[in-house]
């Protein structure tokens, strides 16, 4: 995200080598420090961005690990991460850390299991880890829309996206109805504006145009992905009118969340060029709108 430097630079791979020589000085997965879970979780969004062969596939591994190491940190050092830490009687600097690194990382990790077609590594079943508090006291109005966004965001994650990525993985495979009712919630919850979670006085900077892309597509993304195997049904079914395939509204639905994916990303695209040329993010949503 240095504009200054080359996308991919060398000096990028450098320190994700050095980093990983670092990761191998002992085992991982024995009494793994947060700096280590967070180290990983930081590997696999450096491997989706700099792209390549299989980046996706890598930077969802990462994650996953990264999940994986938290869940299995011990009560007596570190509690469970996915249990709030807060039930233990740490210290108010200590819960918020680590409740927002976990639910950093669980956006990190279901992102790459939505993209890539794998269940995600948490069930929500065994979740009961609180966002992290924002006061809003002592904060500039951008540091203060950031907060919001997270909150927002984290709260999007888990009751839409996580339980939308569980339906379609299931198995023998996701249910219709549940599909169409979690998307009823998804379109009643959504607030009629996002303005509210940005700052006016930052329109044009780089971090403010990622938020207002996240905020704009994330509703349309997911329900593009839930409805996406079933807009093929529909034309497998009726192949000269899949209007008339039970399935008729997610074929419809898919095509216009596709239409406005495409329409939406060319807006961001030039209004901030230079920072979406390197948001890989940014074209596997283009890209897979593209294919729908």
């Amino acid at each position: 995200m240095d504009f200054t430097l080359p996308p991919n630079n060398p000096e990028a791979a450098k320190y994700s080598q050095l980093g990983r020589a670092a990761l191998s000085l002992r085992s991982v997965a024995e009494n793994p420090q947060i700096e280590t879970i967070q180290t990983l979780a930081l590997l696999g969004g450096y491997r989706h961005m700099a792209g390549g062969k299989a980046c996706i596939d890598s930077a969802w591994s990462y994650a996953s690990f990264s999940i994986k190491l938290a869940q299995s940190v011990s009560i007596s050092l570190f509690n469970r991460w996915y249990r709030d830490c807060a039930l233990w009687g740490l210290d108010t600097k200590t819960v918020q850390r680590r409740r927002l690194t976990f639910w950093s990382m669980a956006a990190t990790e279901i992102f790459f299991a939505l993209h890539t077609g794998r269940p995600p590594s948490c069930s929500l079943s065994y979740v009961d880890c609180e966002f992290p508090i924002y006061d809003g006291q002592n904060s500039t109005k951008d540091e203060a829309a950031t907060q919001l966004f997270k909150l927002w965001h984290f709260r999007s994650l888990k009751e839409w996206i996580i339980p939308a990525c569980q339906h379609m993985m299931a198995v023998p495979g996701p249910n219709y109805q549940s599909l169409l009712a979690l998307e009823r919630k998804m379109l009643q919850e959504t607030p009629p504006s996002f303005e509210f979670l940005t700052d006016p006085d930052t329109s044009g900077r780089p971090s403010r145009e990622a938020r207002s892309y996240i905020m704009s597509l994330l509703r349309v993304n997911t329900m593009m992905y839930i409805h996406r195997s079933f807009f093929a049904q529909a034309i497998l079914d009726k192949p000269d009118n899949p209007f008339l395939s039970p399935y008729a509204h997610s074929y419809l639905t898919a095509y216009r969340c596709a239409s406005t994916q495409l329409s939406v990303s060319l807006h961001f695209y030039n209004k901030c060029p230079l920072f979406f040329q390197r948001l890989t993010p940014f074209w596997t949503n283009a890209f897979t709108a593209a294919v729908s």
